[in-house]
């Protein structure tokens, strides 16, 4: 009976690590291919949870204090034709706002938190980190061209 009860023990540690594993999505930049300098430079992206809300992670190559309101996560949901934006003005859906988000900077990295019902609670979305300051093409972003996608 011991050894039942160890083996399910096991099973569903092994499937509730798998579940964190596949709900993270990790993207990984080259260096040095940022217009804007090192500040803009993503080195990596990270798309996950925290806490029951969303979580997106870009870390960039040497912050400063213009890179947590000059950093961006695009978000593609299937069936809508008009992305969304997160950003330090909250979540945007086109041009409105459809729910905050707290960024908060820790050292290199930008922390993005937000619920999903801001973007109707998909089962999946498409998405890209960039950086750009206002009204500019984006200096960098990760992945380079496209989207990527990540399930919840």
């Amino acid at each position: 009976m011991r050894r039942i009860l160890l083996a399910g023990a096991a099973a569903t540690a092994l499937a509730t690590a798998a579940l964190a594993i596949a709900d993270t999505t990790v993207i990984h930049d080259p260096l040095g291919d940022s217009s804007g300098g090192p500040a803009f430079d993503i080195r990596r992206a990270v798309a996950g949870h925290a806490n029951g809300r969303l979580e997106h992670i870009v870390v960039v190559e040497d912050a400063d204090r213009f890179t947590k309101r000059e950093t961006f996560i695009f978000i593609h949901r299937p069936g809508s034709s008009v992305g969304y934006v997160v950003s330090t003005h909250g979540v945007r859906h086109g041009t409105t706002n459809v729910g905050p988000a707290h960024v908060d900077r820790q050292g290199n990295r930008i922390v993005f938190r937000f619920d999903a019902s801001s973007l109707g609670s998909p089962e999946r979305y498409r998405w890209q980190a960039f950086t750009a300051a206002p009204d500019e093409k984006p200096f960098d972003a990760a992945p380079d061209s496209g989207t990527v996608v990540h399930r919840l």
